[in-house]
């Protein structure tokens, strides 16, 4: 049985995707995750997100466990 990593969507995200969590096979980094979302959920290819790993915002390449957690985050604000 292949090992599936489990994504968190939240806000608009979830909507779009139609679910809060979806599940992936695992991935060694994170642009190789990116690659297969964009792939296997076309609606990502046109909505900004961040991708986030173990809480901490991926800004370039981050490398994935089969533990890490992983987030994809509607564009916020901060004030």
């Amino acid at each position: 049985m292949a090992q599936t990593s489990k994504i968190r969507a939240f806000g608009m995200l979830a909507e779009r995707l139609g679910a809060i969590e979806i599940e992936t096979p695992v991935f060694t980094d994170s642009v190789q995750l990116e690659v297969y979302l964009r792939e296997k959920y076309p609606v990502l290819r046109e909505l900004p997100y961040i991708l986030a790993v173990d809480l901490a915002i991926c800004s370039e390449k981050t490398d994935l466990s089969p533990d890490s957690v992983v987030a994809l985050l509607p564009p916020f604000a901060g004030g």
